[in-house]
């Protein structure tokens, strides 16, 4: 996908947004942070996997090496990510 195309995807969403009324805001604000944490959810399920099985050994030496390669995220982002999948992997019931 090319750079213009994501540009006019997100000028689509921001003249819904804009176009919205203040209860659809608040409706779609509360839709969007519940789907943001079942992606936080499943993510840490991944990464707990991930790192049970060891597959960062394929081609790094550490699952921060691993996700920060695969991903392209930094190093914040990876150590949250690695908290809530040791958390989930130690306490299911939480995701």
């Amino acid at each position: 996908m090319c750079l213009a195309t994501v540009g006019r995807m997100f000028e689509a969403t921001l003249d819904t947004v804009v176009g919205m009324t203040d209860t659809e805001l608040t409706e779609a604000l509360r839709a969007n942070e519940l789907a943001a944490r079942t992606a936080a959810a499943e993510r840490a399920a991944l990464i707990a996997v991930a790192e049970n099985r060891g597959l960062h050994r394929v081609t790094h030496r550490s699952t921060a090496g691993w996700l920060r390669a695969e991903l392209d995220c930094g190093d914040g982002t990876i150590g949250r990510d690695r908290a809530l999948a040791r958390l989930l992997d130690t306490h299911p019931a939480v995701g």
